[in-house]
Formats: structure tokens, sequence, C-alpha cells
């Protein structure tokens, strides 16, 4: 019997730190974001898991860590403002011996991907950055798999990208003295998380093949299909990824399965733009008598969740973008287990019936 743990934000974060203190071997890490400048991290929650993986290091652990985005500075807001933080988070874990590099693949322009995986045997995957926006907050989703055929794989990806990572000799942004940083201590608290014990099938899905599998399914679907989409992007040609996603859940509903879909709605003021990247398939999702809402403006819905029929999960890090097909390397996986199924669309039929 395998186990997999439902983490929403908070439990997220207090999971993972109990896991990477029981880790006995290895952590490695694939993160698209860590954001230790954020002036919401009140408790320090990112700081002081960098620095829980400073000590694990030190304690002869073999950590590795990915960082998600190339070592450029591009031109629009939220790329420099992720360059700074990332360049801060690896600068920190570098001065203590930690092994650090950023993406570099001939093929993808940056890894999107999110995911921790300990021991060779326990994998963190989906939606979370190493945020306190994830970690408090934002409205994520993400699952820990006790799943160690699923981890082998992982892992394999993880060691091939780890071979062409770069790793510059020097930051441009933080230069500092590794001897005054002090480390809190750091307890083993078992979070009040209840695991979903079944036989369930995984598949860990990279890059396009994600959204091959993903057209399949919901071609299939027979019932329902609950959907929580941070970038829903619009795309006029018909042969765009995201144009066969809509043609496809227009002919379900169609058919009489129950559609519904959460797209994230940022702030003036956000540097996300999800609203205008959402707004055009909001639009054409409503004309199509699809039950469609956006969330809350405060809450960032970043979780990129799909459950299909009672019975079949999508998580990860893959937004329905051009960007996430063709451009940046992702990770996902399928989960095939009814009591995880039923679990997130409990999930989603509250956060559904809260929204206008």
């Amino acid at each position: 019997m395998k186990s997999v743990y439902i983490l929403e934000n908070k439990n997220y974060y207090s999971l993972l730190m109990t896991s990477i203190l029981n880790a006995e071997k290895s952590i490695y890490i694939s993160m698209f974001s860590v954001n230790m400048l954020d002036t919401f991290d009140k408790n320090l929650h990112v700081r002081n898991l960098i620095k829980l993986l400073c000590k694990r290091k030190q304690e002869g652990i073999d950590v590795k860590f990915i960082f998600g985005n190339s070592y450029k500075h591009d031109d629009q807001k939220f790329f420099q403002q992720l360059d700074t933080s990332n360049e801060m988070a690896f600068t920190f874990l570098r001065a203590f011996g930690v092994n650090v590099g950023f993406f570099n693949h001939h093929q993808y322009e940056s890894s999107h991907c999110k995911y921790v995986i300990i021991d060779n045997q326990e994998v963190f995957i989906g939606s979370h950055n190493f945020s306190p926006r994830s970690f408090s907050v934002g409205m994520d989703d993400s699952v820990k798999l006790n799943d160690p055929v699923l981890s082998n794989e992982l892992t394999s990806i993880f060691i091939a990208d780890w071979k062409y990572a770069y790793k510059p000799n020097n930051s441009e942004v933080l230069d500092f003295d590794s001897s005054r940083i002090t480390f809190p201590d750091f307890k083993h608290i078992e979070p009040n998380i209840t695991a979903i014990e079944e036989d369930y099938v995984s598949k860990i899905l990279i890059n396009e093949n994600y959204f091959e599998k993903l057209l399949d399914e919901l071609t299939n679907a027979k019932q329902n299909i609950n959907i929580s989409m941070f970038y829903f992007s619009f795309h006029k040609e018909k042969d765009s990824i995201t144009s066969k996603i809509l043609a496809i859940l227009a002919s379900k509903v169609k058919n009489k399965v129950k559609v519904q879909v959460i797209l994230d709605r940022d702030r003036p003021t956000d540097i996300y733009s999800s609203f205008k990247a959402n707004k055009k398939r909001f639009d054409e999702l409503k004309k199509l008598g699809i039950n469609v809402k956006f969330d809350k403006k405060e809450v960032a819905s970043h979780a990129k969740l799909i459950i299909i029929d009672n019975e079949k999960v999508f998580i990860g890090s893959h937004n329905w973008t051009y960007g996430s097909y063709k451009k940046h390397e992702e990770t996902s996986v399928l989960i095939e287990s009814k009591k995880l199924a039923h679990e997130y669309n409990r999930i989603f039929a509250t956060r559904f019936s809260e929204l206008k």
C-alpha cells in the first residue's frame, strides 16, 4: 500500500520541513523561485527552510539544488525580481557548502519545475514555490508521494538536469560572512496531516508529454472535470495547445459532462498579469456555457489542478500556456486514485462555492 498526502499552503511547508529533518542520505530540489526577499515572510519560513538545508549539508546529507531560471536578467519586471531573489538564496546555500546551480539546457529557456526528492523515496511535487505567498496567503496545491518507483524516475530527470546546470563562480547579488549566521533549533514535529493509503497508479509527465496525456484524459472524461488553473492563456490559432483544450471542454459540456473552472485574477498592482492572461479564455468559457469563476483578487490561485471523473488527478507545475508547452521545462504527475480524487473534489467544491 502506497501513501499520498494532500498539501495545501502551510501544510506543505510543515511536512517538507519534517521530511528534510528526517532525511538520511539525500535531498534533491528543483525549484523555479526561492523568495527570501518578500515582506510577507513575517515568520521567516523561507529563510529557515534555506538554513535547514544548510544544516543538513553540514551533517553529511547530499543536498543538491537547481534554481529554475537561467542566470540571465530578463527585460520583464517579474523575471528581474526572480533573478534577484534566486541569486540571494543561491549565494546563501553555496556559502554553507550546498551544491547549487542554475538550470541550463539547450532546449528550454528555463525550468518551471517545483519538486523535492528525499532519499530517493519521497517526492513533493505541485505548484508550491519556496515563497511566503505559497506558504501562507496563496492558494497552492501539491502532493507528497511515498513512491520509490516514481522517485527513482524523477531522480533520473534531476541528475540529467544537474549535469548541465550552470554554477557561476561569483554571485552578482550578495557577499556576506557566513560565520555570523545563526541557526534556529529545528525540532522534529510531525504535522497533523493524514495520508491517503491506496495502491494508486502514478506517472511523471514532463514537458509536452503532460499535454498529450491531458488531452487524452479530457477527451475520455464521462462525468465531471474540475479545474483550478493559474494561467489559461489565449491563442487565436485553433491548433494551439490551449485552443485544443478549450475545444475539448466545449465538446464535453455538449455531451453533458459537468465542467467547472477556477482561474486566477490578480490585482492591478501585482506583477503576474494573470487577469490579463486569463480574461479572454474566461469570456470564451462563459459563452460556451462552462461554469467558470475568477478567484478573489487578494488570493493568488497558483494551483495547476485537474480532477477527472472522480478517479484521476493532474497536479504539478504546468500552466495552460505556450511557455509550459514549449519554452520551459515542467514536471507534473498524473495520479489514478479514487480516494485522492474524492478528497480533491471536496476541496474544489468548497473553494468554488465561496466564489461569486
